[in-house]
């Protein structure tokens, strides 16, 4: 059999869909092969999913491993055992190790999570995920410099796939999700929406930490500014992801934290606020109003009026040009209440805004109702 299926996926002549359902159909009659040939079948699906050459190959090697841990079980039990987890990841090392590697342990232990276990059984699936834990505590959570961003993104499929694999010490593991998403690249508006996935994912787990656990909201809130008001290198979109997943009530974290700031770090917050609008701006991110408030609502508290001046004088009208957005409008109302209302506005600032008012508001009239 596992020579006909490399015949079927090596055709130059059969179509995709053909190949897959003659494979499909090849499979059901895996019961029917003695042990010797299982196990070079194993091998071959095995191969197939470290290869990893395209989606066919790929699909049938998650296939063959389905069909053989369901149909020669002690089989497929006995060559993934904890030794064969441990070696693979311990020669884990380029980033063609971590490509091949990665995917192919998260297939094999969804396999055998799969299967009905005895007792000995779940203790040796246990040990499986305390080997994959660990390999991702040293190599990931604590790697220094930070892997390359393509990794992090196996390493979050692996905490998405398999749980028990994620890291004991909450506090590095929220702070490598949030540097994670800090960090993205920069989408192109030709890149499709299957690139954001490890994005979702990384917000996905930030939110399972966050469940029940307040303190964790408030770390994420903490290491999040930080990567805000670094003017040493770019932040990207992930950050506000993370902020628009964050329930509105945790603004009032946000004054706490900016009061036990020292005075000579408030200027930085210009570079926080300054990004919010940046996003405000040039995408569809709602609910990011309440944090630019909330931000430089505290910074009113501290008295720091020439750094709020300087921020309402020279972004009051590039917001209030957002009002046609409809996706966008209710923070920037918010945003633009604060800033026109306070009591550290100038001249400047309600110039900018009249100049183009009305305007703005033609377009607002033709674009929605209020």
């Amino acid at each position: 059999m596992e020579a006909v299926i490399k015949g079927i996926l090596h055709s130059p002549t059969l179509q995709e869909n053909v190949k897959r359902t003659a494979i499909i159909k090849l499979l059901t009659q895996i019961a029917t092969l003695d042990k010797p040939d299982a196990s070079i079948l194993l091998d071959l699906g095995l191969e197939l999913k470290a290869a990893h050459q395209n989606a066919l190959e790929n699909q049938t090697g998650d296939r063959i491993l389905l069909a053989v841990s369901t149909a020669h079980r002690d089989l497929f039990w006995a060559r993934s055992h904890n030794d064969w987890f441990e070696n693979l990841v311990s020669d884990t090392n380029t980033k063609q190790d971590y490509a091949r590697n990665i995917p192919l342990v998260i297939s094999v232990a969804r396999r055998k999570e799969a299967i009905t276990l005895t007792e000995e059984e779940k203790q040796d699936f246990e040990k499986d995920m305390a080997t994959l834990q660990a390999f991702a505590e040293k190599t990931c959570i604590h790697a220094t410099p930070p892997l390359e961003y393509p990794i992090q993104c196996l390493f979050i499929a692996m905490f998405v796939a398999l749980p028990a694999t994620r890291p004991f010490a909450t506090s590095n593991y929220i702070e490598f999700l949030v540097d994670h998403l800090a960090n993205m690249p920069i989408l192109s508006a030709s890149e499709s929406q299957g690139d954001l996935l490890p994005s979702k994912n990384a917000i996905s787990l930030l939110q399972q930490c966050w469940e029940n656990v307040p303190d964790n909201v408030i770390m994420t809130i903490s290491h999040l500014f930080l990567n805000l008001a670094n003017d040493e290198r770019e932040c990207s979109i992930g950050a506000g992801y993370i902020l628009q997943a964050i329930p509105g009530t945790y603004t009032s974290v946000v004054d706490p934290f900016i009061q036990n700031l020292d005075s000579t770090a408030l200027w930085r917050l210009k570079f926080t606020v300054q990004r919010l609008i940046n996003w405000l701006v040039s995408i569809d991110l709602p609910g990011i109003g309440i944090w630019i408030v909330a931000i430089m609502e505290s910074l009113a508290s501290r008295g720091e009026f020439i750094l709020l001046r300087e921020l309402a004088d020279q972004n009051a009208y590039k917001i209030a040009r957002q009002l046609p957005f409809k996706a966008r409008r209710n923070d920037v109302l918010l945003v633009l209440r604060f800033m026109l209302l306070g009591y550290y506005h100038s001249p400047v600032l309600f110039h900018n805004i009249v100049q183009g008012l009305i305007p703005l508001l033609v377009s607002c009239r033709k674009s929605s109702v209020w």
